[in-house]
């Protein structure tokens, strides 16, 4: 894989999300697109209570 492809799939990932603005590798119009094509997975989830010292399910 090349650097420049590496790159780009890198281009969300949220470590280097500044970075990739401050250098324009990507507008702040395209991380929003991204954001609103995100598809909404909280139905999937599973709330975890950390102060559940027995560590049971809710």
């Amino acid at each position: 894989m090349s650097l420049n492809k590496a790159v780009e799939n890198l281009k969300f990932d949220s470590r280097l999300l500044d970075i990739n603005l401050r250098l324009g590798r990507l507008t702040q119009a395209e991380y929003d697109q991204h954001i609103k094509a995100l598809a909404d997975l909280e139905a999937d989830s599973l709330k975890i209570d950390l102060e559940n010292k027995t560590n049971e399910p809710n």
